[in-house]
Parts: structure tokens; C-alpha cells; sequence
């Protein structure tokens, strides 16, 4: 009975979680920046851009929204409250499934995307998801993956959204290789907010404060400012990676055989 009664406290956890997610990932000036990286490193270095995407690990399906019309996307989540929220806005191409054991035939796809997903402790095993991804990928097929920095920033955030795991750019590229993709680039971002936010979580380590950085998030005056300041890093960006940030984006394409 408390194992049913934790498991209850866990799936209200998450519900709340994606519910929270599904109100603010349209606005929030986090995940706006975030598409636009994707939206850039897809029409950069995608072979087919008006190909077959798989998103793995969706979430409420606001990437897969942003594909509507401009690429056949299919969207993967373990949530049945994640996949309910995409059906929301209205998206069809959906399955209920595990990143470990993708239910696709091998070469399906010419992208890929795995936005904050290798990071949550449901992935036990990270080399066999980027596994999986690598098999569904066709030849020269595109990865694109973010995944958050640095296991010292670990804080009530990360408990909120079930970090298992803050990466370093060199551990990411490793596992890149090893499930044989071949890193394009792969760079820290969010660097300029940097030395705020990193302050702010670990304070949280010795404060009452519980739960994620979303919560009770509404567009507040500075968010064009917060956008402002994102969109000069992403022009440096072009220039070249940035040493540190509290993300990291990495773009892996499978080789042509």
C-alpha cells in the first residue's frame, strides 16, 4: 500500500509537471530559444529537410508542432499526460514508447530529435537510447540533442524534473561516438545568463525552495530581454562554440554506408 501510495504521489508529480509544461512551452523565452536552434541546425544540415522526423521523448508536442507542414514528424513519449497534451494541439502522429525500444523499423527516419530527454532518470541506459536512435536513423540521417550541463548545478530544479544526470560536452560527444553518430558540432549555450542561474541553483541547494524553475511562470516584462540576450549568443554561436553555459546542443548525423 505504500508503494501504490508513493506511486500515486509520483504520477500526480508528473501530471502536474506536464501540465506546467504544456501551459508555458509556447512562451517561455527557455523554450523559444531552444526551437530556434533546432529550427537552425535543421535547415542547415538536414539532407532532406521536408523528411521524416521522430521526436523522441516529446513531451506536450510544441517541436512537433513547430514541424507542421514543413516535415512528416512523429512524436514518441512514455506519458500518456505528455501524449494527451500533444492531441491537444491537435497532433495525430503519436506512440506511447520507451526510448530504449523504439518501435520502428531500422533505417525510418532522416531526423531525429532528443530534446532534454538522455538527462531524466527513466532513461537508465543512455548508450542504448542513442542506440535505438542510430538504428532508426538512415544513412546520413541527422540527430539533434540537448541535454543539461553539469552534475554540480544539480539542484531542486533538477528534482522537480527528474534529472538523473547533468552532462559535460566532452561525456556527451563520447557517447555520440560510441553508438556510432559522428558529432557535427556540439557546444554549451545559455552561457551569458550563465553566472545568475548557476548562482541561483546552488543557493536553492540550501534553501526551502522546492520544485522547478517553471513553476509559476508567466511572461513577465523581461522575457524580451531574456530572448534578446539569447538570440546575441546564438550569432556568436555561428562563430563558434562557447566554452560553458548550462546546456548543451549537440548535432550527430549517422554515416552514409
Amino acid at each position: 500500500s505504500a508503494d501504490r501510495s508513493r506511486g500515486r504521489r509520483l504520477l500526480f508529480v508528473k501530471q502536474a509537471e506536464y501540465e506546467t509544461m504544456y501551459r508555458v512551452e509556447d512562451v517561455h523565452w527557455w523554450y523559444r530559444a531552444l526551437r530556434s536552434l533546432i529550427r537552425a541546425a535543421w535547415k542547415t544540415h538536414a539532407q532532406t529537410p521536408s523528411g521524416r522526423i521522430l521526436d523522441v521523448g516529446c513531451g506536450t508536442g510544441a517541436n512537433l508542432a513547430m514541424f507542421n507542414g514543413e516535415a512528416v514528424a512523429t512524436g514518441i513519449d512514455y506519458s500518456e499526460a505528455a501524449l494527451d497534451r500533444c492531441r491537444q494541439r491537435g497532433l495525430t502522429r503519436l506512440a506511447r514508447a520507451d526510448a530504449g525500444s523504439l518501435p520502428f523499423a531500422s533505417d525510418s527516419f532522416d531526423g531525429v530529435l532528443m530534446m532534454d530527454v538522455l538527462y531524466h532518470r527513466d532513461v537508465s541506459n543512455i548508450a542504448g537510447a542513442l542506440a535505438e536512435t542510430e538504428r532508426v536513423l538512415g544513412p546520413g540521417g541527422l540527430l539533434l540533442a540537448n541535454v543539461p550541463a553539469y552534475q554540480w548545478l544539480y539542484s531542486s530544479h533538477d528534482e522537480a524534473i527528474h534529472t538523473g544526470h547533468r552532462f559535460t560536452r566532452s561525456e556527451l560527444v563520447f557517447l555520440l561516438r560510441s553508438a556510432g553518430l559522428e558529432p557535427i558540432r556540439a557546444t554549451y549555450w545559455n552561457t551569458f545568463l550563465f553566472p545568475a542561474i548557476a548562482l541561483l541553483r546552488l543557493w536553492r541547494r540550501h534553501s526551502s525552495h522546492q520544485g522547478s524553475d517553471l513553476e509559476g511562470y508567466s511572461d513577465s516584462p523581461i522575457a524580451p530581454l531574456l530572448q534578446a540576450i539569447l538570440a546575441v549568443e546564438r550569432a556568436a554561436m555561428r562563430i563558434g562554440n562557447l566554452p560553458f553555459g548550462l546546456s548543451i546542443f549537440a548535432i550527430a548525423r549517422k554515416p552514409a554506408r
